[in-house]
């Protein structure tokens, strides 16, 4: 697995400005350079902690079939930036995530991540137990209702449908 290169917190004073619109076009461009790395950094963690590969990933405002690269739009990602890409090594128990808080440029976010991968993870394991309840009640039911039919019918009658009992 490629070793991921931690990048550091944009201050969010400086998001404030992005986000505003104050900047000129060069001290944006900058800015949103580094924006860029942290969101590299934060999609790639976000996905190791799960144990799984990205192949590549891009903003979700790339320009699919012209093939334009997507980009960190302060405008449209001020309160949550959105992804696509090619993920790898996916098991049962993986959470895909494809939108992050931008809150994450400027705050540490990996005990959040954590936290919010393993609510999503009891999420899914309590509606797979639900679930097996489901289907457990369902034969159940279906094993009664057989039983019963089976009590009304003779020995011969059951011998004749080729049920063994």
């Amino acid at each position: 697995m490629q070793e991921i290169v931690i990048v550091e917190k944009i201050e969010k004073e400086v998001m404030d400005q992005v986000f505003s619109g104050t900047l000129t076009v060069k001290e944006q461009n900058k800015i949103l350079e580094k924006v860029s790395d942290r969101c590299d950094y934060i999609v790639r963690k976000a996905f190791e902690i799960q144990g799984l590969i990205v192949h590549w990933w891009d903003f979700d405002n790339e320009g699919g079939k012209d093939g334009s690269s997507g980009y960190f739009d302060p405008e449209q990602y001020e309160e949550e930036f959105y992804i696509t890409g090619d993920f790898g090594g996916h098991t049962s128990d993986c959470i895909y995530l494809n939108v992050f808080p931008t809150k994450w440029l400027w705050n540490d976010f990996e005990d959040e991540l954590i936290k919010e991968i393993e609510s999503q993870r009891k999420s899914i394991l309590s509606e797979k137990i639900k679930q097996k309840a489901k289907n457990v009640e369902r034969k159940q039911k279906k094993d009664k209702l057989i039983e019963s039919a089976l009590s009304k019918l003779t020995s011969e009658e059951i011998k004749a449908l080729g049920i063994k009992k």
